[in-house]
């Protein structure tokens, strides 16, 4: 037998949840903590990514975000910031798996 690591691949009906007091409880925690460090090697450059085009608002009061499209809308126009489209899994962990107890 040779030792091989099975990776499952994530279904998109798996879910995860996000335990808020938990997640600050840690990041509290680390606060001010040294989390990396070099293990004493560089790793080969990468090729440079291509660039998003941004764009400058002049009229921000315009532009309110909206929650059903996950993006910023410009209230007179209807145009949309970005591009940005969420992935169903991201959206379902977002909306039905953020635990807020106080346990």
């Amino acid at each position: 037998m040779s030792n091989q690591i099975s990776i499952k691949k994530v279904k998109e009906t798996d879910t995860s949840y996000v335990y808020l007091k938990a997640l600050g409880t840690i990041l509290y925690a680390m606060k001010g903590k040294r989390i990396f460090d070099r293990f004493g090697f560089n790793l080969p450059e990468e090729k440079k990514h291509e660039r998003t085009p941004t764009k400058l608002l002049t009229k921000y009061k315009e532009w309110e975000y909206n929650i059903e499209a996950s993006n910023w809308m410009n209230n007179s126009t209807g145009e949309m910031l970005s591009d940005y489209k969420i992935s169903s899994n991201l959206e379902a962990i977002l909306s039905e798996n953020i635990n807020i107890t106080h346990n």
